[in-house]
């Protein structure tokens, strides 16, 4: 629900008095801004919004802040990518209305890579940061959980900045030397193997008990490790 017109008149009664030298035009554009940015006020922790206003097209000479007469709305039911916010002044004898559009973008966090990485590194927390996307873009196969990276080796060469994929590297790779785990109740077992083909969390692979020299079947858990259930 749009409800934080009074909101706005509080932000806008505050920036007149302190922004007394600020270029009219740039202080409604931030009112329109902070309008946008106020609906989100109980969004998701991890979604960061960014609000940023066009230039506002007026005849209108804005030589004003109107001072304790300024409200503002949303124009439409819902927010979207290109939104407009209508600024209303209300003071004797200046009374304007302007239409302000407003981009909107909704980032997310994802993980990238910190520099340029060579195929078959094995990846560190030092090689990966956080960097925010719009909740939009097409992100599908990329991986945003730093702990299914930690410990992978890299199938292809990554450049800094690069999203991670599935199929840029493997949890668990042919040939690693790797621990198989087997539970039943409560008793674990486990034993060495190495595993015959590249895995990733979850997935069903082959791999070889070095012990009774069998292939069989296991779900990669983590790198070096396959469970087995019983």
């Amino acid at each position: 629900m749009i409800h934080k017109s009074f909101l706005l008149f509080c932000f806008a009664s505050f920036f007149a008095s302190s922004l007394t030298h600020a270029d009219e035009s740039a202080f409604y554009k931030k009112v329109a801004e902070n309008y946008i940015l106020a609906q989100f006020r109980d969004s998701q922790s991890n979604v960061k919004i960014v609000a940023k206003a066009s230039d506002i097209k007026t005849s209108k000479e804005l030589n004003t802040k109107c001072v304790g007469h300024l409200t503002a709305q949303l124009q439409g039911s819902e927010i979207q990518a290109t939104s407009y916010v209508k600024i209303i002044c209300k003071e004797p004898d200046n009374s304007f209305t302007l239409r302000v559009p407003v981009k909107v973008q909704k980032l997310v966090p994802s993980i990238v890579a910190s520099k340029n990485l060579s195929r078959n590194t094995v990846i560190s927390d030092e090689d990966l940061e956080e960097h925010y996307v719009d909740m939009n873009a097409n992100m599908q196969n990329t991986i945003i959980d730093k702990d299914i990276l930690i410990g992978s080796r890299l199938k292809t060469n990554i450049k800094q900045g690069q999203h991670f994929k599935v199929g840029n590297f493997c949890v668990v790779c042919k040939g690693d030397s790797i621990v198989i785990e087997a539970k039943k109740g409560g008793l674990t077992l486990k034993t060495t193997g190495t595993a015959q083909e590249d895995g990733y969390i979850n997935e069903t692979i082959e791999v070889k008990n070095n012990k009774s020299k069998k292939s069989i079947k296991a779900v990669v858990v983590a790198p070096a490790l396959v469970r087995v259930i019983l």
